[in-house]
């Protein structure tokens, strides 16, 4: 296969290598005239790239082994020192629109003021999907959201997100995870504003890139040009670029709102934003699969790694530690950098990290023609995903590896100087669970919002929390004691399961409702489920729990397909089955 780079730029110059004129006489690209086009795109060449610095150490970073508290907890604000706890008055502000008989939840969680550790630990994870994800993901989030207007009403969900300590995503979960941080911890409201220009503007397709003037050929010629030099500027400090790094800033272009994407964006500068130090928000983590060396596909048993704004590493028994996410690009040796390395920051650009966890290329592949860009750029990309589905090199590839001769026993990765990084739902685990059911966070409930497309018409039925349960019984010890409940056959599927320390509420995306009188029934099982410290349980919890919780039994039986019907009643216009509704696919 030709080097990505080298696709690239045959994608870019494709139209100025074509003849003086088409079969009807009409100027090409090819013309002098259109000359000035090459000059063009070498002056965007040289805009801003992304900046990769190598600077000496004060303090040489090391490998943390698990077992060993890591630095923020020494370091940084009170916020997160006490494990990552909330701060309490977010915990008072939503149990003030609680609605529990019997049950006074701001006394409640008052008593818990000077003790934070008693108050539950809550996870929300965020599936891929693609768009879809990101859409329906966003939907969830601006309902637990307090800044949402109307979301702080008696017995609903605004404060939830507030009141959490993770927030996880992976493929399209991961870029609504990165749109809300990286623009400042910013509300879905304000990111759906609509605004073109900014940040998560769909007018146009990702292939198209934004609006620069009034040519749309030329803005295209333009966003593939900042892509190119972009990208070029990691490959100059001497590292090596995959298809990934391309994706990485295509990314950011629709959900960064800065110019040209922030290429000088990074995951660790999360950390320094004073809302998040102070604990105004949850702990965003992203998720990625570890490719094994020689081979291709992505098994249950594989090693996630997980990016969170302090370091980057994995739970798993495989490498079972975490490097400082600053320093990643560094030249770790043993678990070490050697006193003859520099420290290197800038390579956990953001774009990369949301690109690294999203590998979709086949799928846009799939769809190349639905896209209104030249015909020339939609050949050139498909030469480029078939070559990288033909050679296996979708993946982002993550050189020097920061575990190079470490955990030598274990890691599949130890002997190569390259990390091979996919798309973090390659092993069937497309709800971001892992790095909430470790025993370390003390997770008492997760809320997993599921977009996946598992059955023929694309909703999801639960086969992601299958493959994370099957995971924690792995005979090869991959899971490393994790707990997760038990989960009944897909038939069987419901709202929670709470047969172990953490409760799990799936939140799977179906068709709206007909009837919305039951959503106070729903929340008041939300907060039941919240109530792990609690001596007893309110008689409205146990009718919830009855009513919504796994009872254990088994029903292997095939299941019917689920294609609701939507709309308004008509009067015989249509019938039922023409009003059926087939999920978006992935893209």
């Amino acid at each position: 296969m030709r080097p990505i780079g080298a696709a690239v730029n045959a994608l870019l110059t494709a139209a100025l290598l074509a003849e003086e004129s088409d079969v009807n006489g009409q100027a090409r690209l090819g013309h002098p005239q259109f000359h000035w086009i090459q000059t063009y795109i070498s002056e965007l060449c040289l805009m801003l790239r992304m900046a990769i610095l190598p600077r000496m150490c004060l303090v040489p970073p090391i490998v943390r082994p698990l077992g060993v508290p890591p630095p923020f907890l020494r370091t940084k604000p009170v916020g997160w020192r006490r494990e990552g706890r909330r701060p309490c008055r977010h915990w008072l502000a939503f149990s003030g629109h609680v609605f529990i008989p019997d049950f006074d939840a701001v006394a409640y969680i008052g008593k818990y003021a000077e003790n934070l550790a008693q108050l539950p630990n809550i996870g929300i994870a965020v599936s891929g999907g693609g768009y879809r994800a990101l859409m329906n993901g966003a939907g969830a989030i601006k309902a637990f959201d307090s800044r949402t207007a109307g979301s702080t009403s008696k017995g609903h969900l605004g404060g939830l997100l507030q009141s959490a300590t993770y927030l996880s995503g992976l493929s399209g979960g991961g870029w609504l995870v990165g749109s809300l941080y990286l623009n400042n911890e910013t509300s879905v409201d304000a990111l759906t504003s609509g605004m073109e220009g900014k940040a998560w503007d769909f007018h146009r397709s990702i292939f198209q890139g934004p609006k620069f003037t009034s040519s749309t050929f030329l803005d295209i010629l333009r966003y593939y040009a900042q892509l190119q030099s972009a990208v070029a500027g990691k490959q100059d400090a001497g590292y090596k670029v995959s298809i990934t790094d391309y994706w990485g800033r295509a990314l950011s272009y629709q959900f960064i709102n800065a110019k040209e994407g922030g290429p000088s964006y990074t995951w660790s500068s999360i950390s320094l934003s004073s809302d998040f130090q102070n604990a105004e928000y949850p702990m965003p983590i992203i998720l990625a699969d570890g490719r094994n060396p020689g081979e291709k596909l992505i098994l249950g048993n594989a090693t996630v790694f997980e990016f969170n704004p302090w370091e980057f590493g994995t739970f798993d028994p495989t490498i079972f530690g975490f490097v400082p996410l600053e320093y990643l690009g560094s030249k770790f040796q043993a678990g070490v950098l050697p006193s003859s390395e520099s420290c290197v920051r800038g390579f956990d650009n953001a774009g990369y990290i949301m690109g690294t966890s999203s590998s979709l290329f086949n799928e846009f592949a799939l769809r190349l023609d639905e896209v209104d860009i030249p015909k020339f750029i939609k050949d050139e990309l498909r030469k480029i995903l078939k070559a990288l589905g033909d050679e296996n090199n979708d993946i982002a590839d993550y050189s020097p590896n920061p575990f190079y001769q470490y955990a030598t026993g274990t890691s599949p990765f130890a002997g190569v100087l390259s990390l091979p990084l996919v798309d973090g739902g390659e092993d069937g685990q497309n709800i971001p669970l892992h790095p909430l059911i470790q025993p370390a966070r003390n997770v008492d409930v997760i809320f997993a919002i599921d977009s996946s497309a598992n059955t023929k018409n694309n909703w999801p039925n639960g086969s992601s929390l299958v493959a994370t349960y099957q995971r924690s019984l792995d005979p090869s010890g991959i899971a490393n004691g994790t707990s997760f409940p038990a989960v009944p056959d897909l038939p069987r599927m419901r709202l929670g399961m709470q047969s172990s320390k953490t409760a799990m509420m799936w939140l799977p995306w179906a068709a709206a409702p007909e009837k919305r009188s039951a959503h106070l029934r729903w929340m008041r099982y939300l907060e039941s489920s919240l109530r792990g410290q609690a001596p007893r349980f309110p008689a409205a919890c146990q009718e919830c729990f009855k009513k919504h919780c796994w009872d254990g039994t088994v029903n292997s039986a095939t299941p019917a397909d689920y294609a609701p019907s939507v709309g308004p009643p008509s009067a015989g216009a249509k019938s039922a089955a023409s009003a059926r509704i087939r999920a978006s696919p992935m893209i």
